[in-house]
């Protein structure tokens, strides 16, 4: 049987067109996503791929069903969920699922936009977009309450379009943690009977994009440094549309009608290419298994900090991670110690004073200069290696 010249040259103008397409520059996607297999500006792979780091020793997973159905890692409470998006929509029976394991221990990060009314009458508060002319629609400066999680240079959201903030909250039981310029508020907690929530108005901060952009992941880890359990549980349900508005697809299976008629043309498409095809067995194709790009985009960001030579922040950056762990691990703020801190760590932690003496000293000269050379960011590090090997 041979095929008409027609049919094989609306194949090939079809197959040019696929061809175009795939291969035509693509602009960057700069719709909202969170999800964290997305490498876009507003995705959220970078902040996944970096909760190792910001939580050591402890257990990341990761949960892509309704709240009702969630599985918790820990009977006794002893994790915290972390939910980024831009709208967070939840129903009754979720929604009272969410306020069940708070109630029981579990610290709640939420960080929205807007949030579901439900919610909002339970916690007693409101957020409300911020229409102000006083910032740049790119820039929104942030900061934390907290002295010790101030920044000497400030921290700015890249991108801040949207500008929600908490305009009511209940102030005799809700703590402020966090602002927008120096009076909308951003970040709060709310107590909620043995665990609370913890809620940031702000979600783009935790995107690809603010990850990458100055000191930016240095605001993002603090705000995750107030979650300190076993578990951290990253939500990758309630993502931009992962909603339960149906697909057209799904639209079309749900009613009779349209699903017969579907699968009438669906049919009639396998015939169409099944009486036209040439009677012989198609090659079967090689299948190329996709490659591991961590390794990849590790070595990406190394070339990044290699190339501008900012051996200040990185030397500032493995300072923050250290006494991170040292305020997990062993309950000690240095901040809070002062001039006591070297003592009491190398007593807790079995490590040399003379280890962190050096340590602390060569961070606070670092803070003290605008830059720093190459060999004095090799000694930062190899007190730091030094340290963990000599603890308990």
């Amino acid at each position: 049987m041979q095929i008409d010249k027609k049919y094989i040259l609306l194949a090939v103008l079809f197959t040019s067109l696929i061809l175009f397409e795939y291969f035509a520059p693509k602009e960057p996607d700069w719709s909202y996503s969170f999800s964290q297999n997305d490498k876009d500006p507003f995705g959220g792979y970078i902040i996944y791929n970096l909760l190792e780091d910001a939580f050591p020793a402890k257990e990341i997973l990761t949960n892509k069903k309704s709240l009702y159905n969630f599985k918790e890692p820990d009977q006794k409470a002893n994790y915290s969920y972390i939910i980024n998006t831009d709208n967070f929509v939840i129903d009754e029976l979720n929604k009272n699922r969410l306020l069940s394991i708070a109630n029981r221990g579990v610290n709640i990060l939420i960080s929205a936009m807007t949030f579901e009314k439900l919610l909002c009458d339970t916690l007693q508060f409101k957020t409300e977009i911020l229409y102000s002319n006083s910032f740049s629609t790119d820039s929104m400066p942030v900061r934390f309450n907290e002295p010790s999680l101030k920044s000497e240079n400030g921290y700015y959201i890249q991108k801040a379009m949207v500008n929600y903030h908490f305009s009511e909250f209940d102030s005799t039981t809700t703590n402020i943690l966090g602002t927008m310029g120096d009076e909308w508020v951003n970040f709060i907690k709310v107590p909620f009977g043995k665990g609370a929530f913890y809620l940031h108005s702000q979600p783009i901060a935790f995107t690809n994009y603010n990850m990458l952009t100055n000191n930016n992941a240095e605001y993002a880890f603090k705000i995750l440094s107030y979650l300190d359990n076993n578990y951290i549980v990253w939500d990758e349900k309630h993502k931009p549309g992962n909603t339960s508005a149906p697909s057209p697809l799904g639209y079309i299976l749900k009613h009779k009608a349209l699903r017969s008629a579907y699968y009438l043309i669906l049919g009639l498409v396998v015939l169409f290419f099944f009486f036209n095809g040439k009677r012989k067995q198609r090659p079967i194709p090689i299948i190329v298994p996709q490659e591991n790009s961590s390794l990849e985009f590790a070595a990406t960001l190394s070339s990044l900090y290699l190339n501008n030579k900012n051996h200040r922040d990185i030397l500032l950056k493995r300072y923050l991670y250290w006494t991170d762990f040292i305020r997990e691990k062993y309950y000690i703020s240095i901040e809070q110690l002062a001039e006591k801190a070297p003592e009491i760590i190398a007593k807790k932690t079995g490590a040399k004073i003379a280890c962190i003496n050096k340590i602390l000293k060569l961070y606070r000269e670092a803070k003290q200069q605008k830059n720093i050379s190459q060999d004095q960011l090799l000694t930062f590090n190899k007190l730091i290696e030094q340290f963990y090997k000599e603890r308990n």
